[in-house]
C-alpha cells in the first residue's frame, strides 16, 4: 500500500505514512466506554417510555376524533390518509439504518468523498423509483395492506407463497442488519453493557411503542426519531465546520480545515492522481452499483416499503416518497463527509497509518471513534442517541412489515379466512339487511385479528433478540449478507413490480421469473467465486468480492425481469381478451366492508363521479391522473439525475480545486439546514391542522343530527342531511360507494349505522 498522504508542497507538515508502520487495535481498546450502564439503560428506556407515550397519543387521536382505532386494517395503515409531511419523515426514519452513517463515512476512507456521495445516491434512487409502484398499489389495489394480497389475488397460490417466502427473508435479515448495527455501537459505548443486554434492551424500546401505536403510533414516532437525528447531525457537522462555541479543544472549526486533509489524504486506489476528493474513482464507481443492485431489493422486496404506501392516498404516497428520498439523501452524503475527512484528519496527524482495522471499520465503528476524539463524552452521548434512534426506527418497520405478512397473508388468507353466513348470499333478504349481517360479523372475526395481532408484534418482536445474537455470535459480515441477499432475492424485484403495475404479466412469468432469476444469480455467484484465488476454499472471502456480488446481483436482478416479461408475453399475456379493467377487478375487490376504500377516497372523487356505487377503475385513475404521470416522470428524472448527471458533471471537476471543494461543503450544509427545519417543523404543524379540520366536521355533524333530531319531534320526518363537506373518515359506516344508491344517506341513517357498529 502506497503512502496515505499527497506528494505535493501542501501536505509536507503531515508526516509520509506508509502501510509498515500499521499497527491497528481493535476498535474495544480505542473507543473509550464513557456511557455508564445505568446511564444507557435510563436512556434506552426512556426512548422508548416516550416512545409510548407518542403512541398512546397517536391511539387517542384514531379513537375520538377518527373513530377507527379498533380495526385491525387502522393498526397497519395508520387510516390510509397520513399528511404528505409525516410520510416524508417516516421514509427518512426507516430508510436511516446505522449504515447510512457507518458503511458510508468508511466508503470516504476507503474510496474518497465518492464513497459517500454513491452510497446516498445508490440508496435513494430507489426511494424515487419506488413512487411509480407506490401510486399504482393505490390505485390499482386500494384496499390491499400488503403487496402479496395482490400477488395471491392476481396470481393464485404458488406465485403467493414463493413472494411471501422472499419478503419475509428480506424483512428478517434488515431487522436483523439493523439490530447487529446499532447493538455493536451502542455495546462499545457502553461501559459493561454486553451485546446480549443491548439487543434485549433494543428489542423492548422497539416492542413498547410497536405493540400499542402500530404503523400509526411508529409514524408518530418517526417525527421525533427523525428530528433527533437529523439534528445531532447538523451539530456535529456546523460544530466541526464553524466551531460557533469557540472550544479550545476543537481540531477543525473551518471549512479550510477540512481542505487541508480533503487536498493530502491519497488512496492507493484507482482514483485519479490518488486523491480523495475526486469523482474519478474506479472502486468507487463500482461500490455504488453494487449498492444500487442490492437496494433494489431492500426495498422493492421489502413488506415495510408497501406498508408506507398503504398509509397514504396516491398523491400523497408519491410526493412522500420522492420529497423523503430528496430529505434522505444528505443525510448520508453529509454525515460521511464529515466523519470521513475527520477520521483522515486523525490518520495523517497521528502517524497511525489506520487506528482502525478493517474489520472494525466494516462495524461501523468510525463514526463513534470520531465523535469520541473531538467532542470526548458529549459525543458518545449524541451518537449513543443517533443510534438508538435509527436502530429502533428501522427495527419497528421490519416487525411491523412481517406482522402484517403474518396477518393478512398467512392468517387471513389460509389459516381462519373470512366466512360470511348463508343469509349474506340469500337474495329473498333486503340488500341493507344482508350488509348490516356481514358488517357486524365481519367486525366480530375483525376483534379476533386484532386480538391476535397483539400477540403476532410480541412474537416477532422477541424474534430480533436470537437473531441478533446469532448473527454477532457467527460474526457474519453485515455488508456481505445484505448483498448476498440481492443475490438470492433480486430476482423478485422486477416481477413484483410489473405484476402491481402491468396487467399482462401472468402467473407463469413471476414464477419462472423469480425462481429462474434466483437460480440464474447463485450460479453466477458460486461460478465466479470459485475463479478466484483459493476457489470456494475461501468461500468468505472469494464470494464477498466486489466483482463478485456486482456479477451476481446483476445476474439475479435482470435475469427475473426478463424471463418474467417473456414467459408472461408467451403464455397468454398478449391475448387480447385479458383486459386491463378485469384484470384490476380483482384486486379492488380486496377490501373491508366495515370501512370500504371508496370511502377514504370519496374527497377526491370528482362530484360527477360520485353517488353511483364503487367508483370505476378508469375513475380512480382519472382522479389520481396527474400523481400518477409524476411517478414515472420526476422518479425517473430523480434517479436518472442522481445517478448518471449528477456524477457525469462531478467528472468534469476531475480533482477538486479549493472552490470546488467550498461549493461542494457549501451546498451538503445548506441542503442539510433545509431537510431538518422541514422535518422538525412540518410534519407537526400539518398533522395539527389535520386533525383540528377533523375533529371540526365531527362537530359539524353532530350538530346537524342534532338539529334533525329536533326537526323529526316537531315534523316527524326525515330530510336529508346538510353537510356535504363531510370528511370521509368521520363517516365510519359504510358508503354509498358500496350500496349503490344514488343519494346519500341521510344524517339520521349514517348516525344510528354508526352506532350500531360501535
Amino acid at each position: 500500500m502506497a503512502s496515505l498522504v499527497q506528494n505535493i508542497p501542501e501536505c509536507a507538515s503531515f508526516l509520509p505514512l506508509n502501510s509498515a508502520n500499521v499497527t491497528a487495535q481493535p476498535a474495544g481498546h480505542l473507543i473509550r466506554a464513557n456511557v455508564e450502564l445505568w446511564q444507557g439503560v435510563v436512556l434506552a428506556v426512556c426512548f422508548g417510555a416516550f416512545a409510548l407515550l407518542v403512541s398512546l397519543i397517536h391511539r387517542v387521536v384514531r379513537t375520538y376524533i377518527y373513530y377507527d382505532a379498533h380495526l385491525l386494517d387502522t393498526y397497519f395503515d395508520a387510516g390510509g390518509d397520513t399528511n404528505f409531511a409525516l410520510i416524508v419523515s417516516l421514509i427518512v426514519a426507516k430508510t436511516t439504518w446505522t449504515t447510512s452513517y457507518t458503511w458510508a463515512s468508511s466508503d470516504v476512507f476507503r474510496y474518497g468523498i465518492v464513497g459517500g456521495f454513491w452510497y446516498a445516491a445508490g440508496m435513494v434512487v430507489h426511494l424515487f423509483l419506488f413512487a411509480i409502484v407506490a401510486c399504482e398499489i393505490r390505485i390499482k389495489a386500494p384496499g390491499a395492506k400488503t403487496f402479496l394480497q395482490v400477488i395471491y389475488k392476481r396470481h393464485g397460490t404458488a406465485a403467493h407463497v414463493i413472494c411471501m417466502i422472499m419478503a419475509l427473508m428480506v424483512s428478517l435479515v434488515i431487522s436483523g442488519v439493523a439490530m447487529v448495527e446499532g447493538t455493536r455501537i451502542i455495546s462499545v459505548l457502553t461501559e459493561g453493557l454486553s451485546t446480549e443486554l443491548t439487543s434485549v434492551i433494543l428489542a423492548i424500546a422497539v416492542g413498547l411503542f410497536t405493540v400499542v401505536g402500530g404503523l400509526g403510533g411508529a409514524i408518530y414516532v418517526s417525527f421525533f426519531a427523525t428530528a433527533i437525528i437529523m439534528i445531532v447531525a447538523l451539530v456535529f457537522f456546523a460544530d466541526a465546520f464553524f466551531d460557533p462555541l469557540s472550544r479550545k479543544e476543537q481540531l477543525y472549526g473551518s471549512w479550510e480545515k477540512f481542505w487541508e486533509v480533503a487536498q493530502c489524504g491519497h488512496v492507493d486506489l484507482q482514483n485519479e492522481g490518488g486523491s480523495i476528493v475526486t469523482f474519478l474513482s474506479r472502486d468507487g464507481m463500482l461500490q455504488g452499483i453494487i449498492v444500487i443492485l442490492s437496494g433494489f431489493t431492500s426495498v422493492f422486496v421489502n413488506q415495510s416499503y408497501w406498508q408506507v404506501a398503504v398509509a397514504a392516498k396516491p398523491g400523497t404516497a408519491v410526493w412522500g416518497f420522492l420529497a423523503g428520498g430528496i430529505i434522505w439523501f444528505i443525510l448520508p452524503v453529509a454525515c460521511s463527509f464529515f466523519f470521513g475527512l475527520a477520521y483522515w484528519k486523525i490518520v495523517l496527524d497521528n502517524d497511525s497509518a489506520a487506528p482502525l482495522s478493517e474489520n472494525d471499520l466494516s462495524f461501523g465503528y468510525m463514526p463513534a471513534y470520531v465523535t469520541q476524539k473531538l467532542w470526548d463524552k458529549a459525543g458518545d452521548f449524541m451518537m449513543f442517541m443517533l443510534t438508538l434512534a435509527a436502530s429502533v426506527m428501522a427495527a419497528c418497520s421490519e416487525v411491523l412489515a412481517i406482522s402484517s405478512i403474518i396477518m393478512y397473508d398467512i392468517y387471513q388468507t389460509y389459516v381462519s379466512p373470512f366466512k360470511a353466513s348463508e343469509i349474506t348470499e340469500n337474495k329473498d333478504v333486503a340488500v341493507r339487511t344482508r350488509r348490516a349481517v356481514q358488517n357486524e360479523e365481519y367486525l366480530e372475526y375483525d376483534r379476533r385479528c386484532v386480538i391476535l395481532k397483539h400477540f403476532v408484534v410480541i412474537l416477532v418482536t422477541c424474534l430480533l433478540i436470537p437473531i441478533t445474537i446469532v448473527l454477532m455470535k457467527l460474526d457474519v459480515d453485515m455488508p456481505w449478507l445484505f448483498q448476498f441477499l440481492s443475490v438470492v432475492a433480486g430476482s423478485f424485484v422486477l416481477p413484483v413490480s410489473l405484476a402491481i403495475s402491468w396487467h399482462r404479466i401472468t402467473t407463469s412469468g413471476i414464477l419462472v421469473g423469480g425462481i429462474g432469476g434466483c437460480i440464474a444469480g447463485i450460479v453466477s455467484w458460486l461460478a465466479y467465486a470459485a475463479t478466484m484465488d483459493g476457489s470456494l476454499d475461501k468461500f468468505l472471502v472469494n464470494s464477498g468480492q466486489r466483482e463478485v456480488m456486482l456479477t451476481a446481483a446483476a445476474v439475479s436482478l435482470s435475469a427475473g425481469g426478463l424471463l418474467c416479461i417473456l414467459v408472461s408475453l408467451s403464455c397468454g399475456g398478449c391475448d387480447n381478451s385479458l383486459l386491463e379493467e378485469e384484470e384490476w377487478e380483482k384486486t379492488r375487490m380486496i377490501d373491508n366492508p366495515i370501512l370500504p376504500w371508496a370511502v377514504k377516497y370519496a374527497p377526491d372523487i370528482h362530484e360527477l363521479n360520485r353517488n353511483k356505487g364503487t367508483p370505476h377503475f378508469y375513475t380512480v385513475r382519472r382522479s389520481y391522473k396527474w400523481a400518477e404521470i409524476a411517478a414515472y416522470i420526476i422518479g425517473v428524472f430523480l434517479a436518472v439525475s442522481f445517478i448518471l448527471v449528477w456524477p457525469a458533471c462531478m467528472l468534469l471537476a476531475d480533482i477538486f480545486s479549493k472552490s470546488v471543494f467550498y461549493n461542494w461543503f457549501l451546498v451538503i450544509f445548506v441542503w442539510l439546514c433545509v431537510s431538518t427545519g422541514f422535518v422538525v417543523i412540518i410534519p407537526l404543524l400539518a398533522e395539527i391542522v389535520q386533525v383540528c379540520q377533523q375533529a371540526y366536521y365531527n362537530r359539524a355533524w353532530k350538530r346537524a343530527e342534532k338539529h334533525q333530531r329536533l326537526d323529526e319531534d316537531s315534523s316527524h320526518s326525515v330530510r336529508p342531511g346538510p353537510m356535504q363537506t363531510l370528511d370521509a373518515h368521520s363517516l365510519k359506516t359504510e358508503s354509498d360507494f358500496t350500496l349503490g344508491r344514488d343519494t346519500m344517506k341521510s344524517e339520521k341513517e349514517r348516525w344510528k349505522t354508526f352506532i350500531a357498529l360501535e
